[in-house]
């Protein structure tokens, strides 16, 4: 299997089942769709260009991007607890075999248009064998 598509299958499944279950759309990278009216997060992938190379493995680095988007003018109370719900999925660890190796963080809430933003960054590290 293709590295890259397994890291983000690992990664995308963790939210695509807890968007599920709080009823939060989820908008993955290169889907097309109609400009939401309710909170929703949106993901991108972002691998490291350069491997670190093993005698025996390559170690595949970089980051996932989670923003969280609820309307402006909107308790900031539910973009905090959105967040916290989300940075919980992806602690410190290892999921199907893809290693989360730093704690996941947070910025500061920003206006976007008419949506007030949080991004979410987790570091995650693949090893696979040369």
């Amino acid at each position: 299997m293709n590295y890259i598509k397994h890291i983000r299958q690992s990664l995308e499944g963790l939210i695509y089942t807890w968007g599920k279950a709080n009823k939060v759309p989820v908008i993955f990278e290169n889907i097309q769709t109609d400009t939401p009216i309710a909170s929703h997060i949106t993901t991108a992938l972002m691998p490291v260009a350069s491997d670190i190379k093993t005698i025996a493995t390559i170690k595949h680095t970089g980051l996932f991007q989670l923003t969280i988007y609820t309307p402006t003018n909107d308790s900031v109370i539910n973009a905090d607890q959105m967040a916290d719900d989300v940075m919980k999925l992806y602690r410190m660890g290892i999921y199907n075999g893809v290693a989360i190796n730093k704690p996941t963080q947070r910025t500061q809430g920003h206006i976007v248009g008419d949506w007030y933003a949080i991004s979410i960054t987790v570091h995650y590290t693949m090893e696979t064998q040369r």
